[in-house]
């Protein structure tokens, strides 16, 4: 006899009878099964032994550590936890150190099958399973959301349904899903085709007039136009600051993938109005698109500003000694300047010091030269900074020279292909220029961050606004081709990009049927896999869009 059936507890797995509460008459625990199941030490089998009895379905006995024990396993295994049976036993049965020895080597874990060996194991196993088909907790699972990859196109369609309404129309639409998704060639993601639930029947948006759907056809194939180009625009200036960035759009107070977006996508009733015509709701879309792109484009050219004023100031490690800033070269922690007359730089009402860089292998010549440039340069006041030396071989020196002799002096070094620099030596100066560099570094990270969370934003706000253009065409041309009452069935799919021209076959083939009045034969069912949508008529509206064009880092 099974010991699940021996205490009462409830049926075995897989059993369709219900679990009947425990009786305490019905569940005495003989020594063999508490040595078995809890390999107690001496003193607490005596105590056990005092009391033999327990129901599981209340609340823990008074008295008595394997009653605890059931307690626990009840409440534990209720939440169908894979807590292993090792740690359990220490942590509930505190176990004495030369059992927990032996539970370390052969710890099982409760939700896989009965362990090879140990009668208590089998024990634990069997509360396992009949305790487990006690609870009324389940994990719900979460279904798995597919990455969109770069060019990645999807096609939204729709075709016209019976003029039926209620369960009747719902059943319909319900039926052609079904058929599409048994088409192998339509699922290039792993969901398959979903509905894409465009307002239609007695909660279908308002046009007014048939003149209104003709002008709304132009108006909302250009406005699809240009917003696709403002998301693919907004899309690769965010990954310009972020190779990495994540791109999610927040609709209706939710935040998701773009593929979970776009398989749960629903009308936004309160950005939106239905209450509203399809042209006040374009107007009134394209003026808040617009809007976002003319915003983006501002913080981008502050930012760039900040950008190009950093790469300005910013220390040029790289370049030789004539494109650098003398201040990053000449600095206080390098130059000798007390204020006594050995000082590097010597710098007063009427004297100044001015710096030349010197090609490599002519100083011999700039030391023969200096002197003579005019008479108010200091003879033998050229001095080369050393350890300046440039990978050219380029080095730095200086000399000294009344101010009015300065223009003179660096007229004849041009000449003799010596650059003399402007540059005044100031410790005030050069922690100055740290300061403002510090201070711009900054507002260029202040900058990039409100830049990319702008960048993301604009991107979510104008996908949402892209895709409701989409479903207000998919309305229009419904109505055009199939007629009043708006009664459509749309659905969005990711066909395998390998195999367009079959999953076209298949469309037609399902929805053409549908419609009536085309043939599945016709020659404009198929076409060429370069082909484009408005390069052929099928007998169902169809459009498409490629939602990720740039290329990311990993």
């Amino acid at each position: 006899m099974h010991l699940c059936e021996k205490l009462s507890l409830c049926p075995l797995p897989g059993s369709d009878a219900e679990c009947k509460p425990l009786q305490t008459h019905l569940l005495p625990i003989d020594e063999d099964q508490q040595q078995a199941v809890l390999g107690l030490h001496p003193q607490q089998q005596q105590r056990q032994q005092q009391q033999q009895s327990v129901e599981l379905n209340e609340g823990p006995p008074a008295t008595g550590k394997y009653t605890d024990i059931f307690h626990m396993f009840a409440a534990d295994l209720g939440r169908r936890t894979s807590v292993r049976e090792d740690q359990q036993q220490q942590a509930i049965l505190g176990l004495h150190p030369q059992q927990q020895q032996r539970q370390q080597q052969q710890s099982v874990e409760l939700n896989e099958g009965p362990p090879a060996t140990g009668k208590y194991t089998d024990t634990f196993h069997m509360l396992a399973a009949d305790l487990g088909r006690r609870t009324s907790v389940r994990r719900e699972a979460v279904p798995e959301v597919a990455a969109v990859s770069v060019g990645q196109e999807f096609w939204i369609v729709a075709v016209g349904c019976s003029k039926g309404q209620g369960v009747g129309s719902q059943s319909e639409k319900d039926g052609l899903l079904a058929e599409l998704k048994r088409q192998s060639s339509l699922t290039g993601n792993k969901e398959g085709p979903q509905k894409f639930e465009v307002p239609d029947g007695e909660r279908s948006l308002l046009f007014g007039s048939f003149d209104n759907l003709i002008s709304l056809t132009d108006d909302l194939a250009k406005s699809d136009s240009s917003v696709d180009g403002i998301v693919h625009r907004l899309e690769r200036q965010t990954l310009e600051l972020d190779p990495k960035a994540e791109f999610k759009v927040k609709s209706q107070r939710q935040e998701k993938p773009f593929v979970d977006y776009l398989r749960t996508w629903q009308w936004d009733e309160a950005k939106y109005p239905k209450t509203r015509s399809i042209q006040d709701i374009l107007t009134f879309l394209m003026s808040v698109v617009n809007k976002l792109d003319e915003e983006a484009r501002n913080k981008t050219a502050q930012y760039n500003e900040f950008k190009t004023q950093k790469g300005n100031m910013s220390k040029k490690d790289g370049a030789n000694l004539a494109g650098k800033d003398l201040l990053d070269v000449l600095t206080p922690d390098v130059v000798k300047c007390t204020g006594g007359p050995d000082d590097d730089f010597i710098m007063t009402e009427y004297v100044t010091t001015v710096p030349v860089i010197i090609p490599r292998g002519q100083e011999e010549d700039f030391l023969k030269f200096y002197e003579s440039t005019d008479q108010y340069v200091a003879p033998m006041s050229a001095r080369k900074f050393e350890g300046m030396d440039d990978n050219d071989g380029n080095s730095l020196w200086r000399v000294v020279m009344f101010r009015s002799a300065v223009d003179v002096f660096k007229k004849a070094c041009r000449e003799k292909r010596f650059l003399a620099k402007d540059f005044e030596y100031s410790e005030e100066a050069y922690k100055k220029l740290q300061v403002q560099r510090a201070t711009l570094e900054e507002s260029v990270k202040r900058q990039h961050e409100l830049v990319r969370g702008l960048y993301q934003a604009a991107w979510s706000d104008v996908m949402v606004a892209w895709m409701h253009i989409k479903a207000m065409r998919v309305f229009v041309e419904s109505v055009l081709r199939f007629g009043m009452p708006p009664r459509f069935a749309s659905f969005v799919l990711c066909p395998k990009a390998t195999a367009t021209t079959r999953a076209r076959k298949a469309l037609s083939d399902i929805l053409g049927k549908q419609a009536g009045t085309f043939s599945v034969d016709d020659k404009t069912d198929s076409r060429g896999e370069d082909s484009t949508d408005d390069d052929e008529f099928f007998p169902y509206v169809s459009l498409s869009l490629t939602p990720f064009t740039c290329v990311k880092e990993k």
